[in-house]
This record gives structure tokens, C-alpha cells and sequence, in this order.
């Protein structure tokens, strides 16, 4: 696809049983990316600590816009952003550039 002038591709560490992309999969796809000279863009949250938060705000009726940033502990997204930045490494050090980023831990 890279040949074909399609650069970048987006890849979801977020969105269980949706979009998200497994460790070996996202690792596959790092490194043949890598191979190829595309692009990665990720979507990094995805640990169960934001899964607990976000299930706990639902449960409670927390449904306005807030919630949304208020059920991803910066912390949570720091430990994700780091895991794609090591997935990155083992590819061969693509270049990744980070999605909807809410916090400056990493």
C-alpha cells in the first residue's frame, strides 16, 4: 500500500473486541511498516485501569463529556504510551506518532 501512496496507518491499543489490535499483531504490523517505510499512528490507551474506570463512571450514570477524560488516569496512558514506544523499538525503531494523547506522561 506504501507503493500505492497510502503512508500511514493507524493502529488501536484501545477498543477491546472492536478495534484494538493485539501485542502480536501490533508488532507485527510495527515491524512491517518499518520494513516498508509507512508510517504508524496509534491510539495508545488500553489498560484495566482505564477499562475499571470507565465501567465504574457508566455504572454511575457519568456520561457527559468529562467522563471521558476523567476515566483515563494519566498514569494508565503514560504505561500504554511507553509499551508502543518499546513495541516501536523492537520493530527497529520505527518513528510512531502518538494519537488523542490527554496527559504529558510517557
Amino acid at each position: 500500500m506504501v507503493k500505492e501512496g497510502v503512508s500511514s496507518f493507524k493502529l488501536f491499543m484501545a477498543y477491546p473486541g472492536v478495534f484494538r489490535s493485539t501485542m502480536g499483531r501490533s508488532s507485527r504490523r510495527l515491524s512491517r511498516t518499518a520494513e516498508n517505510g509507512g508510517l504508524i499512528c496509534i491510539c495508545t490507551p488500553r489498560t484495566a485501569r482505564h477499562r475499571r474506570a470507565r465501567e465504574a463512571a457508566l455504572a454511575a450514570k457519568h456520561t457527559e463529556p468529562k467522563w471521558h477524560a476523567l476515566t483515563r488516569p494519566p498514569e494508565a496512558e503514560g504505561e500504554a504510551v511507553n509499551r508502543a514506544f518499546r513495541l516501536a523499538e523492537m520493530a527497529g525503531g520505527i518513528p510512531l506518532y502518538i494519537v488523542h494523547l490527554s496527559s504529558s506522561q510517557h
